[in-house]
């Protein structure tokens, strides 16, 4: 062992014990009381003084621990092999197996039915002949307005204390006989046991006192749910102050849903706008999704200034219309945001035939709004948009976050914070289309009310292909009426529709073409077996070379066809069947290739054909390469 070691001091602070703690008639008294008339105090655990209690508790617990696992370390340097070297082995014991079982502990949550006694008998159980001596602390005298309390008398909670001093005493004791007194020169003696049993003993009160406060807590919880009759959740506290405000608010101020119908004056609506609740309830139960609740205030649109939003850089839109301004107040207990599976939608619903855009955004300022999404939403779509909902600090919390910055930090801060409360309004405006595309193209207003065609056809040009609203707006003069108008318009659309689809026929012939071209580019040159011999499907889907109907395969023309073979080069031509032929048959024949196909398709005439090519060799020979013509390209295979 080491001849010296010093070691960190473990040490704890007092304070709170000693404040709690008074001197009066030379004796030490327990003054500790919550006050409950303070804002902070909320229940028996939720208050400034229980707090402050159980910090120190709680730093005891801490300090009692190294002290036991410090003394176990020594006591483990002496112990070697099963013998002790400080004292002799059978008057040792070991320091682990100390333990306070024996020691009362006086911290007790218990409660008495409040009876009526008599002065004689008050003075009979006087709490002063129940201090001992050895008492360190006690509770003092009986107060008169605590006679019919539940709590305990002060004269049995001394009793308790004189309880744990004697118990104590006895452990301590015991000590003394099974280690070696503290005089001995031994690293572990009798003062070193006492230590350790004294940690243990603190260590139990604080954990009983803890364990009584939330027993204390948990009682009056279980109390006040047995008189409401279930267990109050935010949903539950919404309804509760919902209920409250019909009766404190007149009807024009009551807070009211936030639910809006996008709708012209005098007509359907064209759909529905709301906040939601979402997530699942028990048992996979859809929980309430009935709108949030807001305070609102409405302005008309004809009393207000018009505002803008930008769609790019150099175009900014004016609009007007009624607005609304809401505010929300949104009750939630503990962590529950954090637990909670779901949250709130933005809930944007359109009916048939009817559309409407929707922009999302944020109120930079008093007659700008900053879109940052927007959708066209139209026959019967449904759109359902997540809130991310961050919460600003308070004015205290956030005097509070700045009070050790510095000044310079400080003006900072608070030039962000005036950024993001002005800046951080949530914004939705909805611009209904109907009314939009009446005035854009110069038609009477409501006159596409019931043009159910042509505003589906007016949207998708618009939105589809991009077509410039010069095309398709009203150019005839003014004292025509509304449907003549409109049937102006619709000539307009008609006339756009028909070039579009020439167009795509267009587009779709040159696809052809281009798809025409690539099966020539790839399917050039072939091998052929016995004169090179080629196998294409016919109309009645068999297999034929340039065997006709009971002829040979011979370079020289047949009766009603052209000439095959020997590199000779066919044209494709209609036959009255209407199918692309190359070398005509009697009755039929084989089916031209891709280049054939191309030429009647786009009347191209054919390339002229190749030199004539040398007769195919004898039979003897295996395989022979057939020359590549124009004709031959598509219809060349291996037999």
């Amino acid at each position: 062992l080491p001849s010296k070691a010093i070691n960190d001091p473990i040490d704890v602070s007092l304070t709170w014990m000693l404040q709690n703690t008074s001197d009066q008639d030379s004796s030490f008294n327990c003054s500790f009381s919550i006050d409950r008339e303070a804002k902070s105090c909320r229940a028996p655990r939720q208050n400034e003084e229980i707090f402050a209690a159980m910090a120190f508790f709680n730093k005891m617990t801490y300090w009692s621990r190294k002290i036991r696992e410090t003394m176990e370390h020594v006591a483990s340097l002496t112990y070697t092999r099963g013998s002790y070297h400080s004292v002799k082995p059978e008057s040792h014991v070991d320091i682990n197996s100390i333990n306070d079982d024996g020691v009362f502990v006086p911290v007790l949550p218990l409660f008495e039915t409040p009876v009526e006694q008599s002065k004689e008998s008050n003075a009979l159980t006087s709490s002063s002949d129940s201090i001992t001596p050895t008492m360190l602390i006690s509770l003092g005298e009986q107060r008169d307005n605590e006679e019919m309390s539940p709590l305990l008398p002060i004269e049995d909670i001394n009793k308790f204390l004189s309880e744990q001093c004697r118990s104590l005493n006895s452990a301590l004791k015991k000590l003394e006989d099974s280690f070696p007194p503290s005089s001995a020169q031994t690293l572990i003696s009798a003062a070193e046991a006492s230590l350790v049993l004294l940690s243990h003993h603190i260590c139990s009160i604080a954990e009983h006192y803890c364990n009584g406060v939330g027993y204390i807590e948990e009682m009056l919880r279980s109390q006040l749910v047995s008189a409401i009759g279930k267990e109050i959740q935010s949903e539950d506290f919404t309804e509760f102050i919902l209920f409250h405000n019909r009766k404190l608010f007149k009807n024009e101020f009551v807070p009211k849903p936030f639910c809006h119908a996008i709708r012209r004056p005098g007509h359907y609506p064209d759909g529905v706008l709301s906040i939601e609740r979402t997530g699942n309830g028990d048992f996979g139960t859809k929980k309430n999704t009935d709108p949030v609740v807001t305070f609102m205030r409405k302005i008309e649109g004809s009393s207000s200034a018009p505002m803008f939003f930008p769609i790019n850089a150099a175009t900014s839109v004016e609009f007007t219309g009624e607005r609304f301004l809401h505010a929300w107040i949104c009750h939630e207990f503990g962590e529950e945001r954090e637990s909670r599976s779901g949250g709130f939608n933005l809930v944007a619903r359109a009916r048939q035939f009817s559309s409407f855009l929707l922009l999302i955004g944020t109120v930079s300022g008093p007659d700008s709004f900053d879109p940052q999404h927007a959708i066209i939403l139209q026959n019967k779509d449904e759109v359902l948009i997540p809130l991310l909902l961050n919460q600003l600090p308070t004015p205290k919390e956030f005097k509070d976050a700045i009070q050790s910055l510095s000044p310079e930090q400080q003006r900072f801060a608070k030039a962000f914070r005036s950024m993001q409360l002005e800046s951080s309004v949530f914004g939705v405006c909805a611009v209904q289309l109907k009314p939009q595309l009446e005035l854009l193209l110069g038609l009477p207003q409501f006159s596409l009310t019931k043009e159910i065609k042509l505003t589906q056809d007016l949207l998708s040009l618009f939105i589809d292909y991009q077509i410039s609203s010069d095309l398709l707006s009203f150019d005839g003069v003014d004292s025509m009426t509304s449907s003549e108008k409109v049937e102006v318009v619709k000539g307009h659309v008609a006339a756009v529709y028909e070039m579009i689809q020439e167009l795509k026929e267009k587009d779709l012939r040159n696809a052809e073409r281009e798809a025409d071209m690539r099966v020539e580019k790839l399917g050039g040159g072939g091998f052929s077996y016995g004169g090179g011999s080629r196998g294409v499907r016919s109309e009645g889907g068999d297999r034929r070379g340039d065997r006709g109907r009971g002829g040979d395969r011979r370079g020289e023309r047949r009766e009603g066809g052209h000439r095959r073979g020997g590199g000779a080069e066919s044209r494709g031509v209609r036959s009255e069947g209407g199918h692309r032929r190359g070398d005509r048959e009697r009755g039929g024949g084989v089916r031209g290739g891709a280049m054939h196909k191309a030429y009647v398709a786009y009347d191209t005439a054919a390339p002229p054909p190749p030199a004539r090519m040398a007769p195919p060799p004898s039979p003897s020979a295996r395989m022979a390469i057939k020359p590549k013509s124009q004709a031959q390209c598509d219809l060349t295979k291996t037999d």
